[in-house]
């Protein structure tokens, strides 16, 4: 009985989420959608609920998707997807809600069964992920969560570019670090290098040659991280 209401809490919760002015194709696509999930989830088909939800997250990124798609994901082992959208959960709800301890528990589980990479890199610089996964420029605001294995990161600054290799380990995280490659980029061809006291070269000669750069390194860095066994009640069933 408990999570049959649970089950209506979340619904109304969806429905009554919508702002003034939403789009009704895109609120009626999004309800479907979660609909949908909802009763995949009962028929205990939970790939087919995870399309549901992913489908309904895309055109409405509401408290109530995001926790069912969250939830659904750490069911089919999905465990860094699931974990950056209890993130997203947990950024959007107020800061006294009561559903945050629960959401936190699901956080530090997922923090233990996955990989994290701290990326050490001067301001500016492109992170990519495995060739695939594009971060932006540094400085990131948080470690990349990544699955437990090997990863190639990827450091773009100007016409220089490096790459680390990280063999990541659950519950730790590793240190990706590229510093000092300003220096690098700036003495790339078509980068602007410091003109040294004096004027410089005499004109006719070649430049100095550009001192060799220490290579990236990968330095472990041990996060403690407390397992907390998932409790409450779930939506879910196990």
């Amino acid at each position: 009985m408990r999570r049959a209401v649970r089950w209506a809490t979340l619904v109304a919760a969806l429905a009554g989420a919508v702002p003034a002015g939403a789009d009704d194709s895109a609120q009626r696509d999004a309800e479907a959608r979660f609909e949908e999930g909802l009763a995949r989830v009962r028929a205990h088909d939970l790939e087919a609920a995870l399309q549901s939800f992913r489908q309904a997250t895309a055109l409405m990124r509401k408290p109530a998707i995001v926790w069912n798609l969250a939830l659904t994901e750490e069911k089919t082992d999905h465990p860094v997807d699931a974990l950056a959208h209890f993130k997203e959960y947990l950024r959007q709800l107020p800061a006294a809600d009561p559903d945050r301890p629960r959401a936190q528990k699901h956080i530090d589980g997922l923090n233990a069964a996955t990989g994290h990479i701290d990326v050490a890199a001067p301001n500016g610089a492109a992170i990519t992920v495995d060739k695939t996964q594009s971060l932006g420029a540094t400085p990131l605001a948080d470690p990349i969560d990544v699955a437990p294995g090997h990863h190639d990161v990827e450091a773009k600054l100007g016409a220089v570019m490096k790459t680390v290799a990280i063999e990541a380990l659950a519950g730790q995280t590793m240190q990706a670090d590229f510093r000092g490659m300003e220096a690098a980029a700036a003495g790339a061809p078509g980068a602007t290098a410091p003109q040294a006291e004096g004027g410089g070269a005499t004109p006719g000669e070649p430049p100095p040659p550009v001192p060799e750069q220490p290579s990236a390194y990968v330095s472990p860095t041990t996060r403690l991280v407390t397992v907390i066994a998932l409790g409450g009640a779930a939506v879910i069933a196990s």
